[in-house]
């Protein structure tokens, strides 16, 4: 399930990280393809419910989680424009555009 606390904290963890801690970049796209790859590949010999099932659960499990990135990464994003433009028409416009984000993540990740 996604929370708003979630969101915060891990936009909080992403500003301060550390870059000793930051991998690179592509060999975890790499690693994380193979894995997927792999674990398809293991569950071939479990029946078709099983492996629906299985993929079903860990696809979920790894959208909620693309999701509270999607949105921590949105909120450091308004975080930093009010910061650099506190006026209250500034409010009104990233208020504007965070329903816009909202709908664009529900309609990307199908939570409508």
């Amino acid at each position: 399930m996604i929370r708003h606390e979630n969101i915060g904290a891990l936009a909080d963890t992403i500003r301060l990280r550390p870059d000793y801690q930051t991998e690179e970049v592509g060999s975890l796209k790499s690693a994380l393809r193979a894995g997927l790859a792999d674990f398809e590949e293991l569950l071939e010999p479990l029946s078709e419910h099983d492996r629906e099932a299985t993929l079903s659960m860990f696809l979920e499990r790894i959208r909620e989680t693309a999701v509270e990135f999607h949105l921590a990464v949105l909120k450091l994003i308004a975080r930093d424009e009010l910061r650099e433009n506190p006026t209250r028409e500034n409010v009104q416009v990233l208020i504007a555009r965070c329903e816009e984000d909202m709908q664009r993540i529900a309609r990307l990740y199908r939570l409508l």
